[in-house]
């Protein structure tokens, strides 16, 4: 039987714009399915995680990677990272949490080339995709995955030219709520809304070539 995962304080849970425990658990458990359900996931990927806040995705993923998978996830909040570092790593010795300062547009992950074969990029307000493509390219391996999960008022203009992400060296995999514009060069702001005013969405791009 699977040990049981403590779940985060009421002040924690607000923080990342949740309203009760049971809505943090949906959240995780719907990023997992999407990931899985994607051919994202796989049980022997190693995972970097860009805001992973108290592990809402890491609870699931932790007894769905296998010993060839890890998990590492990065977040600014220190508290959140002590929590997970807390009640998550005990559980397995394939999984870290480290608090990274965000602040800088010109983010470096520390960490070599060709890393992890998926990156999920959960962008908080002020920050754009933009500005990490070139480091998730680098931490990349060859046909890995980025997952990015971005709010609307982020992206220039709502949108973003694929021909961008191919010099970049991405092409578009997948979207979720989401919809490429009729003319096929443009990812428009098709977004979902949420009855909290998240205006967000997600698109999966795949590695398929050097910068």
């Amino acid at each position: 039987m699977p040990p049981i995962i403590r779940v985060p304080s009421i002040n924690l849970i607000h923080r990342l714009g949740l309203d009760n425990p049971e809505e943090f658990l949906i959240t995780g458990y719907t990023l997992f399915e999407n990931l899985k359900s994607t051919g994202s996931l796989l049980p022997n990927s190693k995972v970097l995680e860009i805001g992973s806040n108290c592990g809402c995705l890491a609870r699931y993923a932790y007894d769905y990677l296998d010993p060839r998978g890890s998990y590492t996830g990065l977040d600014a909040h220190s508290g959140m990272v002590h929590w997970s570092n807390e009640n998550l790593v005990t559980l397995t010795n394939n999984f870290s949490f480290r608090a990274i300062d965000f602040g800088s547009k010109d983010i470096t992950l520390p960490y070599p080339d060709q890393s992890f074969d998926l990156v999920i990029l959960n962008l908080i307000k002020g920050q754009s995709l933009m500005g990490y493509l070139h480091e998730v390219h680098r931490v990349l391996k060859a046909g890995g995955r980025c997952y990015c999960n971005a709010y609307l008022e982020e992206l220039n203009s709502n949108q973003i030219p694929v021909d961008y992400l191919t010099k970049k060296g991405f092409t578009v995999t997948d979207f979720i709520n989401g919809a490429q514009s009729q003319s096929q060069d443009i990812i428009n702001s098709l977004w979902r809304h949420d009855p909290k005013g998240h205006d967000h969405d997600t698109i999966i791009i795949t590695k398929t070539g050097q910068l």
